[in-house]
């Protein structure tokens, strides 16, 4: 029974939040047009081409301009005696 005098009050002190959040983002214009965002996403150019292409305007895609490291040779051991 004792635990209602925790719960009961972080309850209200969420939900208060939550309608704050609520009142905050109305003023604020976060829900003012619901339907043309998902149709904005569909019809978006895409970001890169596949292949050969570029990841950035203007800058050249990064497997076309990566080198590989030199090849070293392990250094060799003296042989066990």
């Amino acid at each position: 029974m004792s635990v209602l005098y925790v719960l009961i009050p972080l309850a209200l002190l969420f939900s208060t939040g939550a309608v704050g959040w609520f009142i905050w983002s109305v003023r604020q214009g976060q829900l003012d047009e619901l339907s043309s965002p998902p149709w904005r996403a569909l019809h978006d150019a895409p970001l890169a081409p596949s292949l050969g292409g570029s990841d950035v305007a203007g800058a050249p895609a990064a497997a076309a301009t990566a080198t590989p490291p030199p090849a070293t040779a392990a250094p060799r051991r003296p042989p066990c005696s």
